[in-house]
């Protein structure tokens, strides 16, 4: 992955989107589309791809209506053109069983919300070389 990865936010919340987006342009980041659903997210993502232009990295809420972040997890790993994009969750739900369940679907990393730009950069870290 390049230092100045394309990132999708997906987040049905607008300020939680913007905290997102200042947090990624803190740490020096800088290519970011945002979407407001997982069906809107699975829309970009796919568009990206056609043109050459894929994501690097999806952070993306658990709840939202029109597809929730697990669903987009789910999509996004199902479809081998996806293998490699890097995807953390950014939620504020922490029950565990859920955390497992996101694990088994193959996502990368887990943040809680409320989310810092040192968690996030610490998360992106390994990934962004």
């Amino acid at each position: 992955m390049s230092k100045n990865p394309k990132i999708l936010v997906v987040d049905d919340s607008s300020v939680a989107a913007k905290l997102t987006t200042r947090s990624l342009e803190e740490i020096g980041l800088t290519k970011f589309d945002i979407a407001s659903s997982g069906n809107e997210a699975w829309l970009k993502i796919n568009q990206a791809q056609e043109q050459g232009q894929a994501y690097d990295v999806i952070l993306a809420d658990w709840f939202m209506p029109n597809g929730s972040g697990l669903e987009l997890l789910k999509k996004v790993r199902a479809d081998k053109k996806f293998v490699s994009v890097f995807f953390c969750m950014i939620t504020a739900e922490s029950e565990t069983q859920n955390i497992v369940d996101a694990v088994s679907e193959g996502i990368n990393a887990y943040i809680t919300k409320p989310l810092t730009t040192e968690n996030l950069q610490k998360k992106l870290r390994a990934f962004v070389a």
